[in-house]
């Protein structure tokens, strides 16, 4: 018995539907097969990464860069270096430094006899040097950490070298000064060594950051 006619419209879309379900059906199984290699692919790479990657002087590298569609900028992910652990124990000993200095004012407050809340005596000039040895490492504290932990992204271990001579600087700034004579004050600017190369470090990073370099 002859097989039933049927009309070419019909043919043809059936013929159509097909390729379409057989496209359809390779695509979903090439994206899902690409996506399982990307994602084994990043797991290495994040692995070998995680054990190798180093912020050296000479560069800094960025991982997993990709771009955001809605904003067209790039997105960078920054791998810190196991040595910035010593520019945060710089940091913290930056704070207990702060905290000796203002034990010393509160010893020399009663040694003095001057109370609180006055802040520089009428005399005393010794009493009123220890004070602005306080202040002014308290004025310049918020720019000192900023320059630490934002510099130590690109070289931390020798931005905390930096931060160690800042202190040590600190320290004889700080003798000196509280002798009486302002002038023995001096004998501790070497500190701004420390402070310079935290500046040039930040200002790497930032410069990396933009890709201007």
């Amino acid at each position: 018995m002859p097989a039933p006619k049927r009309p070419a419209a019909d043919i043809i879309n059936s013929d159509v539907q097909s390729e379409h379900q057989f496209d359809k059906t390779s695509l979903t199984t090439f994206v899902a097969d690409i996506e399982q290699l990307l994602i084994a692919e990043q797991q290495n790479v994040y692995k070998y990464s995680s054990t190798t990657f180093r912020l050296n002087l000479a560069t800094i590298s960025f991982l997993d860069v990709s771009l955001k569609n809605e904003t067209s900028k790039m997105a960078l992910t920054i791998a810190i270096d196991e040595d910035y652990g010593y520019v945060i124990i710089v940091g913290v000993l930056s704070m207990l430094f702060g905290y000796g200095l203002g034990a010393n004012i509160f010893l020399a407050r009663k040694r003095f006899g001057i109370k609180y809340p006055t802040m520089y005596s009428d005399t005393n000039i010794q009493f009123n040097c220890m004070q602005r040895v306080h202040a002014n490492y308290l004025e310049m504290f918020p720019t000192y950490l900023t320059l630490l932990f934002c510099g130590g992204l690109a070289h931390p271990f020798y931005c905390a070298i930096a931060g160690v001579i800042y202190l040590l600087g600190r320290l004889v700034y700080s003798i000196g000064y509280s002798t009486g004579d302002p002038q023995k004050r001096l004998f501790g600017l070497f500190m701004y060594i420390g402070l310079f190369y935290l500046l040039y470090s930040t200002m790497e990073l930032a410069v990396r950051l933009l890709r201007w370099i």
